[in-house]
């Protein structure tokens, strides 16, 4: 998984990972969304990286076992065998063509000449980038209330809409009308109440009916942070990271006019060895009345 989200690079216990005979070193709690404790890691030094052409090596990185990540109950249920993070994203300009499918790494040596071929079309955004991972700022209209300004964490690895944690912001208040959902983190549950905002603003974009899921426990807070922004919106657009500069380039996709689906059902599902799996179904919801068995 291509990971903005994530502070370091992971390898995740799977059949391919078992199958590298890593040596384990020491332990270390590694903090995730969720409401549960954090998830003891192994350290694995001197390791190395690589995608495509590029490789990094001498790393140190975490090993999360099976037992350590809730999502996961089994080696059928792993649907991925790691995670990059903040080594690559710090290290190179990392551009990210969702219309193409395509992740480019660019030495910063290059990065000059890289961030002048964007083109006219482009917006630059500035970050901040604490503990390895990005933030930025939006303005989000909830439709109660009036407009605020949040700082979100900029999560690839996250793969909702926009995620919002109202204990955070004394301009964030539970919404009135909602739908309850639960999702899980690296450190459990998150138990979220979803609406239908107005609007979200980046870099003077506006996106306009999005979901966003308020979490009542859980939520992200990190680094005074108010929520995340998941790669539900971020795939509007076509991104390059320059952690360097602390800033990210964007400009639409294909997919930027594409309404944002509300998934209403209740059914949790994810990859599987056998095709897919419902982890879960919530009560109350149309899935529950269905004959959809965990």
């Amino acid at each position: 998984v291509l990971d903005s989200g994530a502070g370091a690079m992971a390898i995740i216990d799977s059949r391919a990972s078992r199958a590298l005979q890593l040596q384990m070193g020491g332990e270390v709690p590694v903090s995730g969304a969720g409401e549960g404790p954090d998830p003891i890691a192994h350290i694995v030094s001197d390791t190395g990286f690589s995608a495509g052409d590029l490789s990094l090596q001498g790393l140190s990185v975490i090993y999360l076992p099976l037992d350590a990540i809730p999502f996961f109950d089994d080696l059928d249920d792993v649907y991925f065998d790691g995670v990059i993070g903040a080594p690559f994203f710090s290290r190179f300009i990392v551009d990210i063509d969702y219309d193409r499918q395509l992740v480019t790494f660019t030495e910063p040596s290059a990065a000059a000449e890289r961030l002048a071929k964007l083109g006219d079309s482009w917006r630059e955004v500035p970050l901040q980038i604490e503990s390895g991972v990005p933030y930025m700022t939006a303005r989000v209209d909830p439709g109660e209330g009036v407009p605020v300004e949040v700082k979100l964490l900029v999560d690839t690895g996250f793969r909702g809409e926009l995620s919002l944690t109202p204990s955070t912001h004394d301009g964030l208040s539970e919404p009135l009308e909602y739908f309850q959902s639960v999702n899980q983190g690296l450190s459990g549950d998150v138990l979220s109440r979803v609406a239908m905002s107005e609007s979200l603003e980046l870099s003077g974009y506006r996106i306009d009916g999005l979901p966003v899921r308020y979490a009542m426990a859980g939520g992200e807070s990190e680094s005074d942070s108010n929520g995340i922004l998941g790669n539900a919106v971020l795939q509007k657009f076509n991104l390059a990271f320059d952690y360097p500069n602390q800033r990210l380039y964007l400009t639409p996709s294909r997919k930027f006019d594409v309404p944002v689906q509300v998934d209403r059902s209740g059914l949790q599902i994810r990859p599987h060895v056998a095709g897919g799996i419902v982890k879960r179904i919530a009560p109350g919801r149309s899935g529950q009345a269905s004959s959809i068995q965990t």
